[in-house]
């Protein structure tokens, strides 16, 4: 039986400190993803979140947090239609003795239809494009959804959206803009 994740709760952060420093180890960002992850959990501008943490033979294996963000349209549009609900996922952390068991799938899959009941329109991602297109997630720069930051242009396919809804919306070339403790350029270029 596949492990069900749950929302995280303040009583998780020394586990998942623990779990997220393992997770990104390799690539020298453990106690600053960490420390960002807390972050976003304080940060006002990132309410309403959806914070889920996954447990795999008894300890904190995964955890996945999704926040809010806008769009900064490149032009003022003529109607009032209301802007769209928009999300970013950022960070996503599986343990590395529990990765291949399908926790980062339920960790994604359960947060995005938290986020679709909420009525979120769409989800960006910047992440490897081989890994969240298995999700649903495809490449956001031709619908001209553009991140905080201009990337290199190698990554411009890691910069990515998955629409929640059945019905396609024309959504207005831009921006998207992010909470606040996700803002600082080197959660983008480093």
């Amino acid at each position: 039986m596949k492990p069900i994740p749950r929302p995280y709760t303040p009583a998780d952060e020394p586990a998942l400190t623990r779990m997220v420093e393992a997770a990104f180890a390799d690539q020298h960002q453990d106690p600053e993803i960490a420390e960002l992850i807390a972050a976003l959990h304080r940060d006002p501008s990132a309410a309403p979140h959806v914070s889920l943490v996954v447990e795999d033979d008894g300890v904190l294996a995964g955890h996945v947090l999704f926040t809010p963000a806008h769009l900064v349209p490149d032009t003022l549009s003529p109607t009032s239609a209301q802007p769209p609900a928009l999300a970013i996922l950022a960070p996503l952390a599986v343990h590395p003795d529990h990765q291949r068991r399908g926790l980062a799938r339920a960790l994604i899959e359960h947060g995005l239809n938290r986020l679709r009941a909420a009525g979120v329109q769409l989800v960006f991602v910047l992440g490897d494009p081989a890994f969240y297109s298995r999700f649903g997630f495809t490449p956001a720069m031709p619908r001209r959804l553009r991140p905080p930051y201009n990337l290199p242009e190698a990554w411009h396919d890691a910069w990515m959206l998955q629409p929640l809804t059945d019905t396609p919306s024309d959504h207005p070339a831009g921006v998207i803009r992010c909470a606040d403790s996700l803002m600082p350029e080197r959660y983008w270029l480093d």
